[in-house]
């Protein structure tokens, strides 16, 4: 193409929003693009890419004007099969079915090479745009080829190679794909999950309920005959347990060296030197003994939790693998209640030496039937006794300094609605900036994530089950072992009076 030639072009496209010129880039692709790439796609007539800045303000108007209109966004964030954004991060087009705004391991290739091809037509049309292009061919070339090329003169050669390897369909799905999109559409998601994600991963709503420890009275199962009886054969099961065992260590490293989240699957490539394939086939043998977990980082801290440290005679002892696999467990199928994830996250989230106090005075949750809107009422109650009283006792531990906050929050409607609840986290965000401790920090971004699920979640139009609260309920706990490290409240008194508060919420 001439110079001429790009130039119109080049006119005319700055004419056009730039929403406009994003969504027709993700039409020219088919499928999910990296930001960075589509930055540069829209930037490559003029030379420059899209900056940083102006797109995450795109993507903020469409976030605000979803929540005002509830119709689909212009452009929307490809998602894992948890519902967390993508990283890096991709965006796609929000009116695309939901399925294909998913990010599997299956159709990686096949969505780099459609981008692949799109970016090499792209530098035929605008030769001045080659150098800005070239790192995201890249890029594309080693997710579809898994080899990258060197030069640019290898330009000819790489466009019959992604047009090869590129899906016949760009509406189908591919099955891992099928099976994302059915586990999230089972979870009843809110819309702006499915189309912005989520802070945490939603298949963990259900994780710490299907494996738990027997209460008292209860008799369970060993989990090693758990997963043999599930596996189906011996060499299955021992594959399994092996790689709950390695994924274990891998968390027990991160918790040593003062990692503050959860194990990643880089993490375990990392650790134990294996290629991504072999690992996510690892991950997936996981996922058919238990389907409703996210990985084995649960059943980890569970079996370590049921596990003295100390043996009868007062010294302390590591428990072995074997002694670990060996505890009885229950299996429950049904998602929990608000007020028993509330529990159980309490539980995951607290340092063992406060899960043991807490575990002693035998605080288990009530046998309740599900009802979502009960749920919903619960989750703005725990809410209130968040900012209310957990967020206040934080901000005094820090004393005059945070006096200006603490008059703020009592100048904060009772969080009875999604409006009142959009209000306190913008507020509590600010507080939370102007906060000198760490972990006072630490408990006011907790009640600042719970606001936001309740600020996404409407009395007037309420979701049809309890899983999308569920992460309100987990960031509230959050909230209060984190108000734990401070010492500053009884953790067994806050934790019964918190349970009494939501069972009384009918």
């Amino acid at each position: 193409m001439t110079t001429a030639g790009c130039y119109t072009i080049a006119v005319t496209i700055q004419g056009e929003p730039i929403v406009e010129q994003m969504q027709r880039e993700l039409a020219h692709v088919g499928f999910p693009v990296p930001t960075t790439a589509l930055r540069a796609l829209v930037g490559s007539y003029s030379g420059k890419a899209l900056p940083a800045e102006r797109l995450g303000r795109i993507l903020g108007y469409e976030r605000q004007r979803f929540l005002m209109h509830r119709g689909a966004p212009r452009i929307a964030v490809a998602l894992t099969p948890d519902a967390k954004p993508a990283r890096p991060q991709h965006l796609t087009d929000g009116d695309w079915r939901f399925g294909r705004r998913i990010l599997t391991y299956d159709a990686r290739p096949g969505q780099a090479a459609a981008l692949g091809a799109h970016l090499c037509r792209r530098a035929q049309e605008a030769p001045q745009a080659c150098d800005l292009l070239w790192p995201h061919v890249q890029d594309a070339a080693w997710a579809a080829f898994g080899s990258m090329p060197t030069s640019d003169s290898d330009w000819p050669h790489l466009y019959p190679r992604f047009l090869q390897a590129q899906p016949h369909s760009i509406g189908s799905l591919t099955g891992e794909q099928r099976d994302a999109e059915k586990a999230l559409e089972g979870h009843r998601i809110t819309g702006l999950v499915k189309y912005f994600g989520s802070d945490d991963a939603v298949v963990t709503a259900t994780a710490l309920s299907t494996i738990r420890a027997p209460m008292a009275g209860e008799r369970g199962e060993a989990l090693d005959d758990l997963v043999r009886k599930r596996a189906g054969n011996s060499a299955t099961a021992r594959e399994v347990l092996a790689f709950i065992q390695e994924w274990g260590h891998v968390a027990d490293d991160l918790n040593r060296d003062g990692v503050d989240r959860s194990t990643r699957i880089e993490d375990y490539i990392q650790r134990w030197g294996v290629s991504e394939r072999e690992a996510q086939e690892r991950l997936h043998l996981f996922w058919q003994v238990f389907p409703n977990e996210q990985d084995p980082s649960a059943l980890w801290r569970l079996l370590w939790d049921m596990v003295p440290t100390v043996d009868g005679n007062g010294v302390a002892s590591g428990p072995t693998f074997v002694r670990l696999i060996s505890q009885p467990v229950i299996v429950e199928s049904e998602p929990p209640t608000l007020a028993a994830y509330f529990l159980a996250s309490l539980y995951d989230q607290l340092p063992r030496s406060f899960g043991s106090r807490l575990r002693s005075a035998e605080l288990g949750p009530r046998a309740e039937p599900q009802d979502p809107r009960r749920d919903l009422r619960r989750l703005y109650r725990l809410a209130q006794r968040v900012m209310h009283r957990w967020v206040v006792m934080a901000l005094e531990a820090e004393g005059p300094a945070a006096e200006a906050s603490l008059l703020g929050l009592k100048s904060l409607e009772p969080i009875e609605d999604d409006e009142a609840a959009a209000v306190a986290e913008q507020a509590i965000g600010g507080y939370r900036q102007m906060a000198a401790g760490r972990t006072t920090r630490a408990v006011l971004l907790s009640a600042q994530k719970c606001l936001r699920v309740c600020a996404d979640s409407s009395l007037l139009d309420p979701s049809g089950a309890a899983t999308p609260l569920l992460p309100g309920a987990r960031h509230a706990a959050g909230a209060l072992a984190a108000l734990c490290a401070l010492e500053v409240c009884d953790l067994v008194k806050e934790t019964s009076a918190t349970l009494e508060t939501l069972y009384a919420t009918a």
